[in-house]
This record gives structure tokens, C-alpha cells and sequence, in this order.
């Protein structure tokens, strides 16, 4: 999934899963693309949303909350062997967060940049098995993130 530009979803802007309990997807990429006003009429959609993936890539993507509220900019659960880099999340109002990981195996989170975060920047939850994040930025310290194995994050 790449170079979209994505305003007004009405939940998540982009959505890959494994819900039907088959096997993983395998080498997913979603790259460069610019989410505008993501979850406008949900409250519980997510701008990115990966669940059950091997081989994830989230890169240089733009998510903007905007008017809408999503939960997450980013959220990756129960996927193995990737990355979260490079991505910019703002604008995310509410008790909505950065980017969520959890029940994921092998994920480097790193160099994503957060401004206007209401929620957590970064929330590692329960279930993570070597994963980290590195090198993050954030403009506002009193949201910085949740986490018990993320270093070298810069929270300005």
C-alpha cells in the first residue's frame, strides 16, 4: 500500500489483518502514504492498523488526526518481524495515542517523530517479545510513552 492520500475515513484509513485465523500475511508494506482527518465518524478507528503480519514494513507515512478521532495513529498487534520507522503522527486528540504495540514479536520502532499527541506517544503493551523503539521524537514530554524496553528516545 503505497503513496495514497487518504482524508476522511470513516474508520481506518488503512486496515490489513488477519481476522479470519488462517495464516499470516506474509511482506506487507505500507509506505508514504498521507492519512488526513483519519476516524471521522468513529472514535475507535486507527490510522494504520496491522494485525497478525509477518514481514511488516510501516514507513514514511503522514498521519494526521485533524477533526477526526482515532484511537491510534499506528497500531500494530500480534505481528512478527518488522518495522515502524520513519512515520509522522499528529494531531491525535482525545486519549488517543501515537503508535500502539502489543503481542508482537521482532518490531523496531524507530525514528518516528509525534507532535500534538493527546493520548501516550509510544504505548509498548503487554505480550512484546524482543522488540524495541529508538531514536523517536516528540514535542511535548508530559505524553511521552509507556514502555519498559524502548531507549534513546528523544522527547523534547
Amino acid at each position: 500500500v503505497a503513496g495514497n492520500i487518504i482524508r476522511r475515513s470513516g474508520d481506518d484509513a488503512i486496515m490489513v489483518s488477519n481476522a479470519t485465523g488462517g495464516s499470516a500475511p506474509l511482506g506487507i508494506t505500507i509506505v508514504d502514504n498521507h492519512i488526513l482527518d483519519c476516524s471521522f465518524r468513529s472514535a475507535l478507528g486507527v490510522g494504520i492498523y496491522a494485525g497478525g503480519v509477518d514481514g511488516l514494513i510501516i514507513r514514511g507515512n503522514r498521519i494526521d488526526g485533524g477533526t477526526g478521532t482515532p484511537t491510534y495513529g499506528i497500531r500494530v498487534v500480534g505481528c512478527l518481524n518488522g518495522f515502524v520507522d520513519h512515520n509522522t503522527v499528529q494531531n491525535i486528540t482525545g486519549s488517543g495515542r501515537g503508535i500502539g504495540l502489543d503481542d508482537s514479536t521482532r518490531i523496531a520502532v524507530d525514528q518516528n517523530s509525534f507532535s500534538g499527541i493527546a493520548g501516550v506517544n509510544f504505548h509498548d503493551q503487554a505480550g512484546n517479545t524482543a522488540c524495541r523503539a529508538t531514536l523517536n521524537i516528540a514535542d511535548d514530554t508530559s505524553v511521552t510513552l509507556v514502555s519498559v524496553a524502548s531507549t534513546l528516545n528523544t522527547w523534547d
